[in-house]
């Protein structure tokens, strides 16, 4: 795994920051392009939702995985505002972004739902790099893979040791596997686990193809949003299943992810009963 990229300087650039920084860039891009061509949107109005959704859920995130793991934060001593030490959980960021665009879409007087439709393709490519980006730092690595599992599988599950160099020693799995006696102190690589960061980045490719799709057929504002945004609830849902990092946090019996998932799901349900019988004909921008 990568997890420094390059250096510009003597300054490293770290995979997930350039792959986060990526989703959003792309995903800016994205949503104006479709909001202008699809609904009429401004293109100033559409890159002001956006700056500010990219903002609040940088901070959402931040903001659920610190309210999960204050443990993890004490025994490290950062803070919940050191961004760059780690630590991020998606629905936190997407809730936080949500919040943050609804509330722009009612000062503007723009439809939430058509927004939202129009950022879906941007969303779900985000998620692919963003993904891809977990995968080259290691983090949200998954369970530990069967004997008989291919072996093909099992050389993308595999972390290895870093070199030390820029101060980062890991990976997070094999860390993890060492207290766990899953590997013994000193391994040079994890044990073999499943990838879940490219099982879950080939998902929302998959999803980002869909929405193109649906953006082409949809019959009412907030379609593409609901479906694709349900169909990945039920995935993330059942894919927390295979994750075993350890600060992904649980409460009720549910891991936090599990818990966003259902209430993304129950949101899309919402969303998708009140909106149909507003045909785009008939609705309002």
């Amino acid at each position: 795994m990568h997890p420094v990229l390059f250096h510009i300087g003597s300054r490293p650039v770290y995979a997930y920051g350039l792959m986060l920084s990526l989703s959003i860039l792309v995903g800016w891009q994205l949503t104006v392009r479709f909001a202008r061509k699809n609904d009429g949107m401004s293109e100033d109005t559409v890159s002001s939702a956006c700056l500010i959704s990219a903002v609040a859920g940088v901070l959402g995130g931040r903001l659920l995985y610190v309210a999960v793991n204050p443990m993890i934060l004490e025994e490290t001593g950062t803070r919940w505002y050191h961004l760059t030490s780690g630590g991020s959980m998606a629905f936190g960021g997407f809730f936080g972004g949500l919040a943050a665009a609804a509330i722009y879409a009612r000062i503007k007087g723009i439809s939430l739902a058509a927004l939202a439709d129009n950022a879906t393709p941007g969303l779900a490519i985000g998620t692919t790099l963003t993904r891809v980006g977990c995968y080259l730092y290691g983090c949200d690595f998954g369970t530990v893979l069967p004997d008989g599992a291919p072996g093909w599988l099992k050389a993308l599950g595999t972390f290895p040791r870093w070199s030390g160099d820029d101060g980062l020693y890991g990976s997070p799995a094999l860390f993890h596997h060492q207290d766990r006696f899953i590997v013994e102190q000193g391994s040079a690589v994890s044990a073999a686990v499943h990838p879940t960061q490219l099982y879950d980045a080939l998902f929302a490719l998959a999803l980002f193809g869909l929405s193109l799709v649906l953006l082409k057929r949809r019959a009412f504002r907030g379609q593409v949003i609901a479906i694709v945004g349900g169909i990945y609830a039920v995935g993330r849902y059942l894919m927390e299943n295979l994750r075993d990092e350890p600060d992904k946090g649980e409460l009720v019996g549910f891991t936090a992810a599990q818990l966003g998932a259902i209430a993304l799901f129950a949101l899309c349900t919402i969303v998708y009963s009140a909106r149909k019988n507003h045909p785009i004909d008939a609705a309002s921008t």
